[in-house]
């Protein structure tokens, strides 16, 4: 079993930069800000997603052709992306009752139910490996190019899913890449060569077992989610009013008064906002 090591010992803190910004105020309850270079666009509006806020797990993920997938109670959906027609879509983890749900880059669906870890398929549920109880419920982030599934345990997880990270293979293999308690995970992003890893206060690094530290937040808001753009080489990670977008220790406001789980698609970086009840795109993430 192998444990990861924190590599780091000083503190490097991202000089986070504030531009211009423009308000939008769509209605009440949806009100944000977003840098002046960024579009954005309202997927789904509070109207569509509001009587289902109760139900909506903290998984997000984006389709080829743009359409966000959520997990609502123990099922998938694939939105249409028309806040008029949201609830509409069609059930994607049909057979099965999914507790978290990941995708890959070729749009398939990796599924985490009470016994096991597996891909939906045409024929239904094609399990790869056996789950310990205590980790049906800890969440799960894909490396295409690894073709590995990461399972860790986000900011509720079971026991020692909470400060861990189990790579499980494309054949079923098992490895602890990180076990550490006192180090609770709330997200975790994939990386050409390794994985961003985020605690309520930290984002680190780990590449072959070693955890490196590449900055703590300022203030009391809590990361909540992180997402990666390999194309701009980007870092995204959220807190529950704000998204931020850094280049190495360059970071960079670019929505406030917005907050949630992060999806990063085609130049576009989704942001799902349970409070709000609200699913906003916003574009040109990679020109910043």
């Amino acid at each position: 079993m192998t444990k990861a090591r924190l590599a780091a010992i000083g503190v490097s803190l991202a000089a986070l930069a504030f531009g211009a910004y423009r308000g939008f105020n769509p209605e009440p309850s949806l009100s944000f800000s977003v840098l002046e270079q960024i579009a954005y666009e309202i997927v789904l509006a509070p109207e569509a997603l509001h009587p289902y806020r109760d139900r909506l797990g903290a998984d997000l993920a984006v389709t080829a052709a743009g359409r966000p997938l959520l997990l609502l109670d123990d099922d998938v959906i694939e939105f249409n992306g028309r806040s008029d027609n949201a609830i509409g879509a069609a059930k994607v983890s049909t057979g099965v009752k999914a507790r978290r749900f990941t995708v890959d880059q070729a749009g398939g669906v990796w599924v985490a139910t009470d016994e096991a870890l597996g891909r939906i398929e045409p024929g239904g549920f094609r399990p790869v490996v056996t789950l310990p109880m205590q980790w049906s419920d800890a969440r799960l982030v894909v490396s295409d190019r690894q073709r590995t599934i990461f399972v860790y345990g986000g900011p509720h997880g079971p026991g020692e899913m909470r400060g861990g990270i189990v790579a499980v293979r494309a054949n079923g293999d098992t490895e602890f890449l990180v076990e550490s308690p006192e180090l609770p995970i709330v997200a975790v992003a994939a990386t050409p060569r390794g994985l961003v890893v985020a605690t309520a206060r930290d984002i680190l690094y780990l590449e072959q077992h070693d955890l490196h530290l590449v900055t703590r937040t300022n203030g009391d808001a809590k990361i909540v989610a992180v997402a990666y753009s390999a194309p701009s080489n980007t870092l995204f990670y959220s807190t529950a009013g704000a998204v931020y977008a850094m280049k190495g220790l360059a970071g960079v406001a670019i929505a406030q008064g917005l907050g949630g789980e992060l999806a990063y698609a085609r130049g576009s970086l989704y942001v799902l906002d349970r409070v709000k009840a609200a699913l906003v795109r916003l574009d040109g993430v990679d020109q910043l």
